[in-house]
């Protein structure tokens, strides 16, 4: 059986081009061009021209391979500062950057009763409903605290200190 295409070589011990660098997390991965072109909505080719430097990627394809990797685009681009990231992790349908998954709260499915809010504890993801009035003191408890809350109305989202 064939490998898959860009599944095998060697990534350079220092990448010094984009392309050097997308290669050697690619590879450090263990994922092949087509596996990192599906993540970016992208064919293998693609991935393959970025690695060789003859086509330098789209700025929204740029902007979607940093989220991925964890690393903003500066770092990809110029290489300062620049490290094999952890693989990313799967976060309901999404592969996010390690970096911000710990960031990230699932949040319970609920169908919530009229004048009741989900309110979720951060630390453990699960949620209660509590009366709409509730929410006012949960929140200045929280600020009160130090806290930082958000809150999700018909999935907008407001950050409150």
């Amino acid at each position: 059986m064939r490998a898959p295409r860009g599944a095998y070589g060697k990534a350079s011990p220092k990448p010094s081009t984009l392309g050097e660098r997308i290669r050697a997390i690619r590879m450090a991965w263990k994922w092949s061009q087509e596996r990192l072109g599906q993540a970016l909505n992208t064919d293998q080719r693609a991935v393959s021209a970025w690695e060789r430097g003859r086509w330098e990627p789209a700025a929204a394809a740029l902007g979607a391979m940093a989220q991925i990797f964890g690393l903003d685009e500066a770092t990809l681009r110029s290489g300062r500062g620049f490290r094999i990231p952890a693989p990313p992790v799967q976060f309901g349908s999404a592969r996010i950057a390690e970096a911000h998954a710990r960031n990230l709260v699932r949040l319970p499915e609920t169908t919530s009763e009229r004048g009741k809010v989900l309110l979720v504890d951060r630390s453990t993801g699960r949620g209660h409903q509590i009366q709409t009035r509730e929410l006012t003191e949960a929140v200045r408890k929280a600020q009160a605290a130090g806290n930082r809350i958000w809150v999700v109305i018909d999935g907008m989202a407001a950050e409150t200190e």
